[in-house]
């Protein structure tokens, strides 16, 4: 397979520092709007249950978006071209919401807003890792982390000040001023002259499933990212339950978010350095069982100040030991591709069928149901173990 021409020295800083600004811009934009989404639709007139079949149903269409223009991007050699149309997209999307006025046209910017957010992710992922390389991805990643902190912060303001609709504005604002800076071809790519680049979407897929490491990323990301699922739907509900305050639950959660941008930023490549990326992976597995274990048997606000930053280890080191064990195996023209294939088949789709699952298991169990998320990072374990031992 003819190899990637990379970037010349001269052009390393100059890259990675337009990176920043994309990650930036992009979870910025995701931090802004995503705590209102719902909301927005209430606000519109949506009943609970047909807006939770909206979420539902955007979450499978990103699911379904995420390879299929994934593969487009890596077929054409045209990674930042795809991500600046799929930007562009978003901030259509966003605005259409916002003008809609009729029920249609709200369904229609809902469908076409989840059809370009899906791709954008892994298409910056993509282009970070074969334009800087694994090393110096984990600080690009983190100051996304940042932004969606900030973005977070800066929305509940802004809806009190402007009104809910005025996030979708600044959503889209942030989304093509991104697509300004990204359009930009950033990574060197010769032609695609393997037959296998020049296959359909099913064929790529397939083939990359077929290398034994990437099936055990997929798998390792599904049970312990995917354990996740209950914690995200259910944390606050049970912290105030518990008796908690909703400032102190706001905080906690912030406090998780912050320790995604200290592994970043920080721990994630001396971690990776020492432990490798199997090792980083058995961690992260070991960690999140821990983590929910102790969920399952209290609430209480010490407690939780403890169990919180785990997060940076459950999350954002086992994010990181995907992405390089991804981009070692992959064939780095499946850049796109893999990083869609592995967001849908791994984290998206154990997202979706555990988030349905985990308001049955709470509804049964209550907090006892964090036991079975402790099961299935116990589970994530196994493929661990048998990834190979040296990077």
């Amino acid at each position: 397979m003819t190899p990637l021409r990379p970037i010349r020295k001269d052009q390393t800083a100059y890259a990675r520092t337009r990176l920043f600004v994309i990650f930036a811009l992009i979870y910025g934009a995701f931090g802004v709007q995503s705590p209102f989404f719902s909301v927005f639709l209430q606000d519109r007139g949506f009943q609970v249950w047909t807006i939770g079949l909206l979420l539902a149903g955007s979450t499978v269409i990103k699911l379904i978006s995420a390879p299929a223009v994934g593969r487009i991007a890596d077929h054409y050699s045209a990674l930042s071209p795809v991500l600046t149309m799929s930007l562009l997209g978003c901030g259509l999307a966003s605005i259409g919401l916002v003008s809609a006025g009729h029920p249609a046209q709200m369904l229609t910017a809902i469908a076409a807003l989840a059809v370009c957010l899906g791709p954008v992710p892994p298409l910056a992922d993509a282009i970070a890792l074969n334009t800087i390389g694994k090393t110096a991805y984990a600080p690009v990643r983190g100051a996304g982390a940042a932004a969606f902190i900030i973005g977070l912060t800066v929305s509940g303001r802004v809806v009190e000040q402007a009104g809910i609709a005025s996030v979708f504005v600044i959503n889209a604002i942030l989304m093509v001023a991104c697509a300004s800076i990204a359009w930009k071809q950033i990574e060197r790519r010769e032609p695609a002259l393997d037959p296998i680049m020049r296959s359909g979407h099913s064929e790529a897929v397939r083939y990359l499933l077929s290398i034994p490491t990437f099936r055990r990323v997929v798998v390792i990301s599904a049970l312990v990212l995917g354990s996740h699922a209950l914690h995200d739907g259910f944390t606050v509900i049970r912290w105030t339950a518990a008796g908690m305050s909703p400032s102190t639950a706001g905080l906690l959660w912030s406090v998780a978010v912050g320790s995604e941008v200290v592994v970043f930023f920080f721990l994630g490549e001396p971690l990776l350095r020492v432990l490798g990326s199997r090792g980083a992976c058995i961690l992260a597995a070991s960690v999140a069982a821990l983590r929910w274990s102790i969920m399952a048997v209290t609430a209480s606000t010490p407690v939780m100040v403890l169990v919180q930053p785990l997060h940076g280890l459950t999350f954002a080191l086992l994010h990181l030991a995907c992405m390089r064990l991804i981009t070692e195996t992959a064939p780095a023209r499946f850049a796109a591709t893999a990083q869609g294939a592995y967001g849908t088949l791994g984290p998206g789709l154990a997202s979706v069928i555990l988030t349905s699952a985990s308001g049955y298991l709470y509804a049964r169990l209550g907090a006892q149901a964090f036991w079975a998320m402790a099961i299935l990072a116990i589970a994530g374990i196994v493929p661990a173990c048998r990834l190979q031992r040296s990077d």
